[in-house]
């Protein structure tokens, strides 16, 4: 059985770093001077249905998306949709709006992506600051120990491949934190720099491969001759702190990819962005299970991979469309060969944004219902045992853990973590 990961930008809420929509609440609350400009951006971008036939929610990438058109940083390419919105909405030409926006668009664009920095940069700072990142395996050490089915010491192979969609370090830092190798798509190039390659993915290699479709804070942008890698201008730097804190100028550098459709074709095209969609559609294709985790299935370019492949594996007889009944599901997909298992505190909710787009996706997946706490609550290992303990039982329910699988993690989670997990009753399991 062969297992993948898809991590969204809820998956690093525990760490205190907000998802996309309560980011650009945050920026504009530490940047009321320029709360007026962006709410224009907003009302442009809530319209943007009326104004162009597509919707769009008004979250972190599509702002980003918008500043980086007005403040004419990126000017060799086409405008990206959520701009065009905002053209129409104001009735403007793009070379007006850029002149009438453009400073203050690039002050904006500025501020953003240091506040981001900052923000996604907190755990790691504070793991170097007290000399461990004891607070962040306290959160995937469990996760990932109840996910692999047995101790990390022992990686299951299938469980390699992991996608993520936001762009914090927390999972990398802690990887190399406990000594687990990870595959991040880097390659030394003729000139022994280690340029970014989709193709190093394909490779065998121990430990995590782990593929950031929207890019990391550790890759860069930069201009020289010609390389030998797959991407000769992005870079991965091995401190990115003291890289940006050194030259805070540098910080217009950092690589990240947004949603095709919010960067517009030919951007995408250029970046690695489309060969790693290939690669996470060519992965879908062989996986037994996919686990998803804080992704709210927004992006309709990754959506329709899901959607595409969900067709198949329903035409091949690998899963059947469940009941409309959530909870009912886990039972249903304990035989299918097919597994898409979203953990999410509010499935309904879920449920309604895909029933716009996604029809199969929307008929197969199947809810775990939990919350994660931030790491920094007093009451963090109490909550988050019991998030474990109802993870746990569900994914037992579903056909993933058998006793063999629960004795090993209830040894290994009181062993290295002190989290005391008993043995579901007997008669809960419907593995095979």
């Amino acid at each position: 059985m062969t297992i993948m990961i898809l991590f969204g930008a809820g998956s690093s809420v525990p760490f205190g770093i907000p998802g996309m929509a309560e980011f650009t609440l945050r920026f504009l609350e530490e940047n009321r001077d320029l709360s007026a400009f962006i709410r224009r951006i907003r009302k442009s971008i809530m319209k943007s249905e009326e104004m162009i036939g597509v919707s769009f929610p008004f979250d972190l990438e599509t702002l980003l998306s918008v500043l980086n058109d007005l403040s004419g940083i990126t000017d060799k390419k086409p405008i990206s949709l959520p701009t065009a919105s905002l053209l129409l909405a104001e009735g403007k030409k793009f070379k007006a709006a850029q002149k009438e926006y453009g400073e203050k668009a690039l002050q904006a664009l500025d501020r953003l992506v240091r506040f981001i920095f900052d923000v996604c940069m907190k755990p790691v700072k504070k793991g170097q600051k007290e000399g461990n990142f004891r607070h962040l395996n306290n959160f995937y050490g469990p996760l990932m120990t109840v996910l692999n089915r047995r101790p990390l010491e022992v990686i299951q192979s299938p469980i390699k491949k992991i996608y993520s969609t936001n762009w914090d370090l927390c999972f990398k830092t802690w990887a190399d934190y406990v000594n687990l190798p990870i595959n991040d798509g880097t390659v030394l190039d003729d000139q022994s720099l280690p340029v970014f390659s989709v193709k190093k993915f394909d490779s065998e290699s121990r430990g995590f491969i782990y593929v950031p479709l929207h890019g990391s804070l550790d890759l860069i942008k930069i201009v020289r001759p010609k390389g030998a890698g797959a991407y000769e201008d992005i870079l991965k730097i091995p401190d990115p702190i003291r890289y940006f804190e050194d030259k805070p100028k540098n910080i217009r550098n950092i690589f990240m990819i947004y949603p095709l459709e919010a960067v517009g074709y030919e951007e995408s095209v250029k970046s690695p962005y489309l060969e790693m969609l290939n690669n996470l559609s060519e992965t879908l294709r062989c996986e037994g299970i996919v686990f998803i985790i804080g992704y709210s299935l927004r992006d309709p370019t990754i959506g329709s991979i899901f959607e595409e492949v969900i067709a198949e594996k329903i035409r091949q007889g690998s899963i059947s469309p469940l009941s409309q009944d959530l909870d009912s599901r886990k039972k249903e997909i304990a035989q299918h060969q097919f597994k898409i298992i979203v953990m999410n505190p509010n499935p309904e909710e879920l449920m309604e944004n895909l029933k716009k787009s996604y029809t199969n996706l929307l008929q197969t997946f199947v809810p775990v219902r939990i919350r994660f706490p931030q790491t920094s609550d007093s009451n963090f290992s109490e909550k988050y045992e019991a998030v474990l303990r109802k993870l746990i039982v569900d994914l037992q329910i579903i056909g993933y853990l058998n006793e063999s699988h629960l004795r090993s993690i209830k040894e290994v989670l009181w062993r290295e973590y002190k989290i005391s997990i008993p043995l579901p009753s007997k008669g809960i399991s419907v593995t095979p």
